[in-house]
Parts: C-alpha cells; structure tokens; sequence
C-alpha cells in the first residue's frame, strides 16, 4: 500500500532518533505553530514517547482577517508509530484525529475510548487529555485548528457528547485531502476555503453521528409542518393559540417544542420571519416602510418600527440606505 498523503509535500521526521527536548529546543513547527508561550511551558505541560515517523505539513503564513474570522490551520501531520504516547493540558487547540491501521486509546474527561481503524475523535486540547497506542503501527492522521468560529462549533459536539465518531476512510480521507490541498497551493480565497473545507468535515461528523441522528427522529412532524405554514403565511395574524391548534398541541408544549429544536418561542419565530422579509421588502423594492409593516403582517406601524430597530440594531430607514 502506497504511504497516505504521499502526493503532497510534507516534511518527514524520525522519532527513532530525535527526542522531544531535540525537537522543541530546535524550533520545531508543532511549538510554532500552536503558538505556545514557550518551549519551557510545552515541555511542563506535556508528556510524550514517540517511535516512528511523522509527515508534516509546513507551516503558512496567516492573514490578521482569517485569524480574526475564519477556522484555520494551526498544524497537520501524518503518524506511523510503533510506539507513542501523549499526555497533555492547556494547550489552545482543537484536535481531530483519524485512525487508519492499528489501534489507539484516549483518554479524556474522565472516559476511555478505543480508536480502531476508521474512527477517530474531535476534542478541546485546552482539557486534560491523553492518547496512546494500543495496537501497533498505530497509523493516524492529526489536525490541529482554531479560529474564533471553533469555540461554537465545538459547543455542538459537546452539548451532544460526540467525542469519538466513525466515519468510512473512503469518504473522510477525500475531504481531508482536500483540506491539505488547500493548505499547500496559493489559490483565490484561500484562507475562506480552508475555513470552508474545515467546517464543512466538522459538520458531516456531527451529521453522521447517533445523536443527529436521534435528534432528527425525535423532532415532531406536526412542529415540521407548523414552521413550513409560518414561513408562507407570516403576512396573516399568527396568534399562539392558533398556532397550537393547527399543530394539534397545547401552547405551553408547543413553546417547549420550539425552544427545544429552534431556540426560539413560537411567537418570536414568527416575529423573525417578518422582520427577514420586511428586510427583503425594504431592499429590494422602493416602497415606504409604513406600507411594508402590514404586508408582513405588523398593522401597527409604530410598533413595527420598534420591533425593527429592536431585533436588527438600526431603523428600517437606515437599513435601507445601508
């Protein structure tokens, strides 16, 4: 079988020859580009027992803006280990790592988990966390990321216990492919398509997971139809008591239901979607403002201007002009 990434150009290193102290004392990418503090508070803060080799991607330089506003980057590399152990805290990173042959263990937030071929897990490196191998050549490929949307992201997966997942090689090693492309060729929009590329391999893990899964099952067909009925007849009086009688459930569940699955009540998402469409009305079409207010179903005018100015920042005059 052919090395994975092998098309790519990455760096090779020998953990047969070179310790950690070698490696961190002679700027090694890892430190750079998990911009840690200092290779002292590396090496407190970190165990490691490496035997193998490792292909790295080289480090790239990051724009203030994507730093600011996209996923990035912050270090990929490629493991054959036939010993390796990590144990580690505080580290600013999240880490997705990916099984191809052999086994590994985690061990993080209290749980075991076993990683066998074609599993791998996504977690907060900022925790207390440990990963070893289990059953050699331990095969694996790593991404370190951050960037302000993570922190979100990563709420999803916890708020949903996904710390392991199972994804096939077939259909994960494309899309991870892609993403050390990205990383590697000098393309328009590089850094947007990264993010892009990163997001994108986070979602389908959750999307693939028991509890997407499960979630999905779970969410009434009658509350399906309801948001589908709201979203094409917003522009009529909407009162809650009608909404629970068209979804044949009582008001207080019905609230309960949408504050579950949506986040928000059932009043206040039907005040969303006129506002939205008083946006489209307000941007594409010259007609005054007290004239949008009750084709989106808000008769009072007044009220409409506050709810306006309450729920988007500005007026709806000022909307308009931009």
């Amino acid at each position: 079988m052919k090395m994975r990434f092998e098309k790519f150009h990455l760096y090779e290193t020998d953990f047969s020859r070179n310790s950690l102290e070698d490696i961190v004392s002679g700027n090694s990418e890892e430190t750079d580009s998990l911009e840690l503090n200092s290779a002292e508070i590396f090496l407190n803060e970190t165990s490691y027992h490496l035997v193998g080799k490792s292909w790295n991607a080289l480090a790239k330089p990051l724009s203030a803006h994507a730093k600011e506003h996209f996923l990035y980057i912050q270090s990929f590399s490629y493991y054959e280990m036939q010993s390796y152990y990590t144990k580690r805290d505080r580290l600013d990173s999240y880490l997705l790592k990916y099984t191809y042959e052999g086994e590994g263990e985690l061990i993080y937030e209290g749980k075991r988990y076993l990683l066998k071929p074609g599993q791998g897990f996504v977690i907060d490196c900022r925790k207390p966390h440990e990963y070893r191998i289990v059953k050699g050549p331990w095969k694996h490929s790593e991404l370190h990321f951050s960037g302000v949307p993570a922190a979100y992201i990563y709420e999803q997966f916890a708020a949903d216990d996904i710390v392991c997942f199972e994804e096939p090689e077939r259909i994960f090693q494309p899309e991870l492919e892609k993403l050390v492309s990205l990383h590697e060729n000098l393309l328009p929009y590089r850094e947007l398509q990264i993010s892009h590329q990163i997001e994108h391999m986070l979602l389908m893990i959750l999307c693939h997971s028991d509890a997407y899964q499960n979630n999905a099952q779970k969410i009434p067909e009658n509350l399906h139809y309801l948001t589908v009925y709201i979203d094409h007849h917003y522009m009529q009086p909407l009162t809650l008591d009608y909404m629970a009688e068209f979804s044949n459930i009582s008001k207080y569940h019905l609230c309960r239901l949408f504050q579950k699955h949506l986040g928000y009540t059932p009043n206040e998402y039907l005040i969303q979607v006129r506002i939205e469409n008083a946006k489209t009305l307000l941007l594409n079409t010259n007609l005054p403002a007290n004239k949008i207010a009750p084709m989106v179903g808000i008769q009072d005018v007044n009220y409409f201007y506050r709810l306006f100015k309450s729920r988007v920042g500005v007026s709806a005059n000022d909307f308009r002009k931009g």
